[in-house]
């Protein structure tokens, strides 16, 4: 009896050990021993996550930073424990936020995360290559002097005109037997391109041709002007004579135009490309002077009029919604899987009243510090606030502001 009941104890717990073994071999906590596909992350997708994700997924932004959905997806680990979600926002093309992968991109990383996302050696990563943060400083300094737009050359003065140009020739070996050429035959005068160039060019078109981040002012603008300009000098205690440049309006006349609003050549475009502030104080790098360039010539936004104080009848069905819409409803919108782990829906009055089970003015005053201190929209979004006056986003900003601190209502 006693060696009866001791059997059943022993067969008992061999079966829970058994259970639970099969139990947890199916949860996110490793790599798979049997990976079924041929990509792995430091070889293929570690560059296309970095790239399209981890430049708003990252520890450091606070936007997810310490939040119940903390979706950092800067190393491997992190990637690995958010596979699954990963791969219903790429299938349904909720991520990446307003640039959806490349149909090669996506494959390849369905592939891997269906395929059981092998880790793989990372000495088999190399950095893959964007038009914005390496190709643009080659382009601008070795190439769209001749190749700008109005004459009889190839346009190569931004990301579409070169885009266009590459989807022109047969091959990406046609690119590089371009490039082996212009090395022997097309120095011309002061511009003398280093094979160091040529060969970034020649890895960005294997890479891909990625276009990475377009530059705005809020990044990297903003920075580089604080970094060389508006720190030392263009600031409100400048001396008499000296412009603000930390004043958006001011900025956007000395892009454009002059006090009479004529149009004139940009007044900053003509100092950076004579060097004229070299040797004041400023250290411009070429991938600097490239890229405020790009961001002129692409439009910076028109400073706007103060519309004056917030009107006292303001009410989300009146004046509040289309904010919300532009600023937050990209990312927090009904039935996104992203959503369940801590961006909540937000495209109604209701949604945002009643953040994951929170009352009513406790859900108002999670909005209230997020888009106070900054951390929402993050830097990164498509429409990012500003705290620069003369911008739409800084008044939209105010406005949201106001409406909370008058009771937040919704007629």
């Amino acid at each position: 009896m006693n060696n009866m009941s001791t059997n059943n104890r022993t067969t008992r717990l061999n079966f829970l050990i058994l259970f639970t073994v099969f139990i947890f071999s199916g949860c996110d906590t490793g790599t798979p021993s049997f990976p079924n596909t041929q990509y792995t992350y430091y070889k293929d997708t570690k560059n296309i996550i970095d790239t399209n994700c981890s430049t708003c997924h990252s520890k450091g932004n606070p936007a997810v930073e310490g939040t119940k959905g903390d979706f950092s997806l800067e190393e491997y680990r992190d990637v690995l424990a958010k596979r699954s979600a990963m791969v219903y926002s790429i299938e349904t093309g909720s991520m990446p936020l307003g640039f959806p992968l490349s149909v090669n991109d996506k494959a390849i990383m369905l592939d891997w995360l269906n395929g059981g996302a092998p880790e793989g050696n990372p000495g088999d990563f190399v950095k893959s290559l964007d038009y914005f943060a390496d190709a643009l400083p080659v382009f601008y300094e070795s190439c769209i002097s001749c190749h700008g737009q109005g004459n009889a050359l190839p346009s190569l003065i931004d990301y579409p005109a070169v885009s266009n140009y590459l989807s022109l020739l047969p091959n990406k070996n046609a690119f590089n037997n371009l490039l082996s050429g212009f090395s022997q035959d097309m120095n011309h005068g002061a511009l003398m391109v280093t094979q160091a160039s040529l060969d970034t060019l020649s890895q960005w078109v294997v890479d891909g041709v990625a276009e990475g981040s377009k530059p705005f002012y809020e990044m990297p603008i903003k920075g580089i002007l604080a970094d060389n300009c508006t720190t030392s000098c263009h600031n409100p205690n400048a001396s008499q004579g000296v412009d603000d440049l930390t004043n958006y309006a001011v900025l956007y006349e000395k892009l454009y135009v002059d006090t009479a609003g004529e149009t004139v050549v940009n007044t900053v475009t003509y100092q950076i490309q004579n060097n004229h502030m070299d040797g004041q104080g400023a250290s411009l790098t070429i991938w600097d002077k490239a890229t405020i360039e790009y961001w002129i010539n692409d439009g910076p936004p028109v400073p706007v009029s103060d519309p004056g104080p917030t009107p006292a009848n303001i009410a989300y069905n009146n004046g509040i919604k289309p904010i919300i819409d532009k600023y937050c409803v990209g990312c927090h919108v009904p039935n996104n899987f992203h959503n369940t782990n801590g961006r909540k829906p937000l495209a109604s009055y209701q949604q945002l009243t009643n953040l994951g089970g929170r009352t009513r003015d406790a859900s108002i005053q999670v909005i209230y510090d997020r888009v106070f201190n900054g951390s929402m929209p993050n830097v990164n979004a498509t429409y990012p606030f500003s705290d620069d006056p003369y911008t739409q986003s800084y008044y939209d900003k105010r406005t949201l502001l106001d409406w909370i601190n008058m009771g937040a209502p919704e007629n």
